[in-house]
């Protein structure tokens, strides 16, 4: 990356970067060819020029281009997942959410075939299967990844913004469903721990979403 290229980025002046990011992608692909750090690093900085302009179909071109990249790039299977769970949460970012089930699937492969990948990537993987499950109307299906991910948690002692997310999402999924008491059940505790770790945003999500159940259980 030359420091020209370097400095548009790290300025925010991502128009001037892209330029020189796809002359750089170029160059790397005539020097290392597609399946090399160096083409798949100029293709996540693309995308991140693309995202930061909302350029939406070029962003999303550029994931589905860097994707079939990640196997063949990158050896560590704990790193392959973390790319994929970083791609899926651009492609959730973008509202793609074929494409953000598409990638986070790949994922959920090499979790269920190794036994070696860091269980905060396991559970970043769940997490987002759950929500694409719930965004795409699977409830049933995103409840079980969603009480997988809070079990791993329990087991694991993860930190409280992944327990509480857990929670969230689950809340979220039963409100969506029509379980108006099992989402307040989750959402309240969410709530709870949010608030006694002082993580405001985090207690705002399952605020924003409790007054809704209590609507609904109000209309039945």
């Amino acid at each position: 990356m030359s420091i020209l290229e370097q400095y548009y980025r790290y300025d925010n002046n991502f128009e001037n970067a892209i330029p020189l990011e796809i002359e750089s992608q170029k160059i790397a692909e005539q020097l290392y060819g597609i399946y090399s750090d160096e083409y798949l690093n100029t293709t996540i900085h693309l995308i991140t020029c693309y995202v930061r302009l909302r350029q939406r179909s070029q962003a999303i071109t550029a994931i589905e281009n860097a994707v079939p990249l990640i196997e063949n790039v990158i050896q560590d299977k704990s790193d392959q997942v973390h790319k994929y769970n970083n791609f899926t949460m651009v492609a959730m970012h973008l509202e793609d959410y074929s494409l953000s089930q598409i990638i986070n699937d790949k994922a959920l492969v090499i979790i269920n075939s190794s036994t070696d990948i860091s269980t905060p990537e396991v559970i970043d993987a769940k997490l987002w299967a759950c929500q694409i499950n719930n965004t795409l109307g699977d409830y049933n299906n995103a409840i079980i990844i969603g009480l997988e991910s809070l079990e791993l948690c329990k087991k694991y002692k993860l930190d409280e913004a992944t327990y509480g997310r857990c929670l969230n999402n689950i809340g979220d999924t039963y409100l969506n469903k029509g379980d108006y008491k099992s989402a307040i059940s989750f959402l309240t505790e969410a709530k709870t721990l949010y608030l006694s770790e002082n993580d405001y945003y985090g207690a705002a999500v399952a605020l924003n979403i409790l007054p809704r159940c209590y609507e609904r259980i109000g209309d039945e």
